[in-house]
Formats: C-alpha cells, structure tokens, sequence
C-alpha cells in the first residue's frame, strides 16, 4: 500500500520575507518610542490652512518631528528644477523647526525619500550644506517610484531638543 506524498511547503517569497521583517522592525520601534511620548504628552503643531491630514511638526518629549516636507521647482531645466527643489525642501524643514524651539543645529536624523537615485549625489552636495561640518544628522535614504504632487524627493527630520530649553 503507497500512502499519497505530502505536497512540500513552499518557503515564503523574499518580498513577503522582507515585508515581515520590516513590519516587525517597525513595531519594535513604535514600542520604543511610545512610552516616551504618553510619559512626556504630545503637543501637536498643525498647520491652520492646511487641509492635509497631518501635523507639520510634533513634540514627543525632547524630540520635535517634522512631517516630510517635499520639493517642487517651477524650473525648466532638470537640474535646476532638482537643486531648488532640494533647498525648498531643506529651507521648509528649518523654518518648521525655527517655529517651534528647534533649529537643524539639533537635527539628529533625516530621512530622504528621492523620486531618482541618481539625483543621490546632487542632493548629498546640497543637503551638507544645512549643517555643520562634523555633526551631520544620522540618515536613511532610499528611492522611491512616486511622491505626492509629483515632486522629486521628500525630506522628514526630527530633532533633539529638550523641553526644558523651551
């Protein structure tokens, strides 16, 4: 008598692999960063003519983050249109933290969204420009297929800044 083989499992694809990890990664770092927040109380710096649904900036604790702050040039040329693109971006993030107690001297991450990585060198040439030779923020930057409004990269920070500088 021959029993009926098993069909062998199949391992999960790389993309859902990757998707688990980072879902977990993420969890673990929502974790972290909410007892900080309901410890501290959260101040929620909204924009009143916006009608988006988010705040331009919140305090959690010492840290003030800044929603992503996209760029967008009226610029012919490309790469014109990219380098003023990439100041608008940086120049709406420093007057968001100037705002709210915070300047980018106090900058300790950024996180850069760029609609083409080869647009990668020209924005690293502008964005050194923000801070100060040495004290560079830690940094993620990745490439994306798309950003809202069509614009060609979106830059989100946040920074250390102790309530008690307030």
């Amino acid at each position: 008598m021959r029993l009926p083989l098993k069909k062998p499992r199949r391992r999960a694809s790389i993309p859902k692999m990757k998707k688990a990890i980072y879902t977990a990664a993420a969890a673990a770092t929502l974790t972290f960063l909410l007892p900080v927040a309901d410890a501290a109380g959260l101040e929620y710096y909204a924009t009143p003519q916006s009608k988006l649904p988010f705040s331009e900036a919140v305090r959690a604790g010492d840290f003030v983050y800044v929603s992503g702050q996209i760029g967008t040039s009226k610029d012919a040329d490309p790469g014109a249109a990219f380098k003023a693109a990439s100041h608008n971006a940086m120049d709406s993030i420093s007057k968001i933290l100037t705002a709210h107690g915070s300047s980018l001297e106090h900058v300790v991450q950024c996180t850069v969204m760029l609609a083409d990585m080869k647009q990668w060198p020209a924005f690293n040439e502008i964005y050194a420009t923000y801070f100060k030779p040495g004290h560079m923020p830690a940094r993620n930057a990745f490439g994306v297929t798309a950003l809202a409004f069509d614009a060609p990269l979106e830059v989100a920070c946040f920074a250390y800044e102790p309530e008690a500088k307030k």
